[in-house]
């Protein structure tokens, strides 16, 4: 079974982007804590959910703000296979996520996650992001699809 989902990279200015220091994973016994991973802000879309709703929703939920603007949604999605312990635990096998760049409009000091899911909040130089991420296929989509949206 397959999980769709929504990813967003968030340009701060010219050369920071925000992440989030993730602590849970969602499981189909509830949340289960794990060892912590830096990732983009990404989530599942809920039944009957449109993309940009889910991207909005997720976005508040794991950095407490509204203050995004839309710069571009990016056309391929990122698609995995999750390992077999968490794909058993999460009952999905796969994901795939579509991704979108968005610009923060608000006020850094503002940002606070709304779900214990998230550990931190952090904001790290562009040229810094492939050695913060946790995850290999987010680092290869990162290079292969994003990169390029986030340097112009």
């Amino acid at each position: 079974m397959e999980r769709k989902a929504v990813g967003a990279v968030i340009l701060v200015d010219s050369d920071k982007l925000i992440v989030v220091e993730k602590q849970t994973i969602e499981t189909v016994n509830g949340k289960v804590y794990r060892a912590p991973e830096i990732d983009f802000v990404k989530g599942g879309i809920q039944a009957n959910e449109r993309l940009e709703e889910a991207l909005f929703r997720e976005l508040y939920e794991e950095t407490g703000s509204d203050a995004y603007e839309p710069v571009a949604a990016i056309e391929q999605p990122l698609t995995f296979t999750f390992p077999t312990k968490v794909a058993n635990q999460i009952g999905f096998l796969t994901q795939k996520t579509y991704f979108y760049i968005v610009a923060f409009q608000g006020r850094l000091d503002e940002l606070t996650a709304n779900d214990e899911e998230i550990k931190a909040i952090h904001v790290i130089k562009r040229e810094d992001i492939m050695s913060q991420l946790t995850h290999s296929e987010t680092k290869d989509y990162y290079e292969t699809y994003l990169v390029n949206h986030v340097r112009s």
